[in-house]
């Protein structure tokens, strides 16, 4: 009953913004635009995205700036559930604002790499992001090298992985600092997640981050052997040495295999393999992801209506329907048909 009453106030309000995601017939409607700007149209015109849009009525919009704007609509849903949860709740969602912390950071790295000026746009999501972070948006958007960022991010715990990664290897590439942030938010998440959380919602949040966190590992390990060609001693060092499912063998097997085709094997036979078949193929493993994701978050929603579950279905929904929307308007900018975009 207690979690019931705790959760019953969020849950309403997720179903309220639940009902304004996209449908199959919208994605079929935005598939079919003839080109970008009829795609724009149709997203402003939806109940989701009606507001953020608004902003910019009138303006012809390029890539980035859409993307952009798209994101936002993921910040303004978070404040919406943050201020309908109560202070436990809060304190889940607390360690999960550090995704966007990170993500405004990788935004200015990957301008900082490609050499253009860093614009961190958070609009609606600016006041609470300033209430809630030690970060400046404004400074950090002054970033023009490695160096300034450091100055710009203080005396946060980002500035001191970012420092890491450039005192271990000057030249450390966009990947390398994406990766050591991830890194460490993941183990951040995990490591604090039984100081705020007890009982069915720390189960709940060790099973979907502990897949999600094997997931990634299955991912990065693939991508090391098939496109850097890492030795498995640099590979331990990016893997997260935590999770549900897979068994330390399980990790150690899949990290030391001297192929592709040895890895698939170990694959087949861990939980996923014989759980997710798909997931051997490494044309669709990283499709399986959100699929996987997907289908264990929502079991758990359905199985814990009143719980940290449906939070978490939400906001990934949410995500996943960002990067739909963003991948559709990018077939329809190159002619693809409905069909392959749909199938993305």
């Amino acid at each position: 009953m207690g979690e019931l009453l705790a959760y019953s106030g969020v849950t309403t309000k997720l179903r309220a913004i639940d009902s304004r995601l996209f449908t199959i017939e919208e994605y079929l409607e935005l598939a079919a635009a003839k080109n970008v700007a009829e795609g724009v149209n149709i997203i402003r015109q939806h109940s989701g995205y009606q507001m953020v849009f608004s902003k910019y009525e009138g303006q012809e919009l390029h890539r980035g700036q859409i993307e952009n704007i798209l994101n936002h609509t993921i910040g303004i849903d978070f404040q919406k559930i943050y201020r309908f949860s109560s202070v436990s709740q809060r304190r889940f969602l607390d360690m999960y604002f550090e995704k966007y912390e990170i993500s405004v950071l990788k935004r200015c790295l990957r301008m900082i790499f490609d050499h253009r000026d860093a614009s961190v746009d958070l609009s609606y999501f600016q006041e609470f992001f300033s209430q809630h972070s030690k970060l400046k948006p404004d400074l950090l958007s002054e970033c023009k090298t490695v160096e300034m960022l450091l100055s710009a991010a203080g005396d946060t715990k980002y500035a001191d992985v970012i420092r890491k990664v450039q005192e271990q290897n000057p030249s450390a590439t966009l990947w390398d600092y994406g990766m050591a942030l991830d890194y460490q938010f993941f183990m951040n998440f995990w490591n604090q997640r039984k100081k705020y959380l007890k009982g069915e919602a720390l189960e709940i949040i060790t099973e979907i981050y502990g897949v999600k966190m094997e997931l990634l590992n299955i991912n990065w390990i693939a991508r090391c052997k098939q496109y850097y060609s890492m030795t498995p001693a640099q590979i331990y060092a990016i893997t997260l040495p935590v999770g549900c499912h897979l068994r330390k063998r399980d990790l150690k097997d899949l990290i030391e295999t001297v192929s592709m085709e040895d890895f698939q094997k170990v694959l087949a036979g861990t939980y996923y393999g014989r759980h997710y078949p798909a997931i051997i193929d490494p044309d669709r493993m990283e499709t399986c992801y959100p699929y996987i994701r997907n289908d264990i978050q929502h079991k758990l929603s359905r199985k814990e209506p009143y719980s940290v579950a449906v939070i978490i279905s939400y906001i990934f929904d949410k995500e996943c329907e960002i990067d739909k929307l963003t991948s559709i308007l990018e077939c329809v900018r190159y002619g693809i048909d409905a069909q392959t975009v749909l199938s993305i």
